[in-house]
């Protein structure tokens, strides 16, 4: 495992600034290719927008798999309970016996 020193936090901090001005740059190249826009205000605004809205995007569909991983764990819930229940004692405090699948000889 990699220490963590203030060298090591730097270059990764400095790796996630190119990656960034990379991905800054993609999109402003490509919409000053794909759009109208000569000014280099309204690309820039045209680039925030996008990122905007991507962002937006993400959230939702970031809580849509919260959503379905809590449902999930809902279902999970119940079906341990549910068998837990299945394999508990009966009030006569006997408990059922799984039919074994092989004998023994």
């Amino acid at each position: 495992m990699t220490e963590l020193t203030l060298e090591s936090l730097a270059k990764r901090v400095e790796a996630l600034e190119k990656a960034l001005a990379t991905t800054v740059d993609e999109k402003i190249n490509y919409i000053r290719a794909n759009s109208r826009a000569v000014n280099s205000v309204s690309v820039a605004i045209l680039a925030a927008l996008n990122f905007a809205d991507e962002l937006e995007r993400l959230k939702r569909d970031h809580q849509a798999l919260i959503d379905q991983i809590e449902a999930l764990n809902r279902r999970l819930s119940v079906a341990r309970h549910s068998r837990a229940r299945a394999y508990s004692a009966p009030k006569g405090g006997v408990r059922p016996v799984k039919s074994p699948t092989t004998f023994a000889s």
